[in-house]
């Protein structure tokens, strides 16, 4: 048992580290396409929004890949990829400014792309943003960008707001929590699915039991919490008025060896008619309480049709 259990670890650290190289991957590619688009034109917000969705997609299934259920590795995940997407995102715009010098040094494109053409841009590049900022490379060029300020409005636009160095690095700040807000919240999402830990596959979707109206809400969390499961299927209606508590089931459909998920939920319909639910309860079955309350649903059910 101890060797399983060590070895169950030391894969999730596998999958996890995976996990890892996929965002730092995934951020690195999508900043040099952004910053490629962004030379050409930027539109505000609509950028760090886009950026986000499209790591937040890779990043969610790279979740669901792995196995990842804890929120703060999510988190972590998220906080990776937005820090290595920005990082290449502003590195690739510091390359495309070394691009631009040499092809101004150099009228010939193709011999402006050379190595030693694209050197001497390079050393020209470094040497004005220390004589401006006091540091070459990335870091001069950001504190040149900076100073000089970005322009916010349309991209085609005369009449655009220009901002100051202070408020340069504030929007920047802005961006990159926009995109991260994005990716933690798609990851996050992925990481609260359930998956079996015997047979290793995802729980099935949620099975509505029934209901019962308001008024009995106490019962049926009383009967929920002494595992009443005779009782509970004798109270449950199949379509109780609103307002309602509502049941739902979750469990592993490929086998029967974990835990289920029970849950009920105060359910009221709003001004706009739609649905609002609140949890009120949450519990685990083990399978000896699901087998006898999927027993007790199904006695339930056969009554019914014997019934009709």
């Amino acid at each position: 048992m101890k060797t399983n259990s060590v070895t169950s670890r030391s894969n999730k650290t596998i999958l996890f580290l995976g996990a890892m190289l996929i965002s730092i991957g995934t951020g690195a590619l999508i900043g040099a396409v952004g910053s490629i688009i962004g030379n050409f034109f930027y539109l505000v917000l609509i950028f760090p929004v886009g950026m986000g969705l499209i790591g937040g997609s890779v990043l969610a299934e790279s979740i669901k890949t792995t196995k990842i259920r804890k929120k703060y590795q999510a988190i972590l995940l998220s906080v990776l990829m937005a820090l290595t997407m920005y990082c290449v995102y502003h590195y690739g715009r510091y390359l495309a400014l070394q691009i631009q010098t040499s092809i101004l040094l150099f009228s010939d494109f193709s011999k402006a792309m050379e190595d030693d053409s694209l050197k001497a841009a390079k050393v020209l590049v470094d040497y004005v943003m220390k004589k401006e900022t006091g540091y070459p490379g990335l870091v001069g060029y950001m504190l040149y960008k900076a100073k000089d300020g970005i322009s916010i409005g349309r991209f085609y636009s005369n009449s655009r707001l220009n901002l100051e160095f202070i408020f340069t690095w504030f929007y920047w700040l802005f961006e990159f929590g926009i995109s991260l807000w994005v990716l933690m919240r798609m990851g996050i999402q992925s990481a609260s699915k359930l998956f079996c830990e015997s047979c290793n596959d995802w729980y099935g979707k949620e099975e509505h039991l029934g209901g019962i109206p308001s008024n009995k809400e106490a019962l049926l969390l009383n009967l929920i919490n002494r595992k009443d499961f005779v009782g509970l299927s004798k109270l449950l209606e199949k379509n109780a008025d609103l307002p309602s508590v509502e049941v739902y089931l979750q469990r592993c459909e490929s086998c029967d060896k974990s835990g289920s998920f029970l849950a009920a939920r105060r359910t009221v319909a709003s001004s706009k008619g739609t649905l609002q639910f609140v949890d009120v309860l949450k519990t685990v079955l083990n399978p000896h309480h699901h087998s006898q309350l999927e027993m007790e649903l199904g006695f339930r059910e056969r009554l019914g049709d014997t019934k009709n």
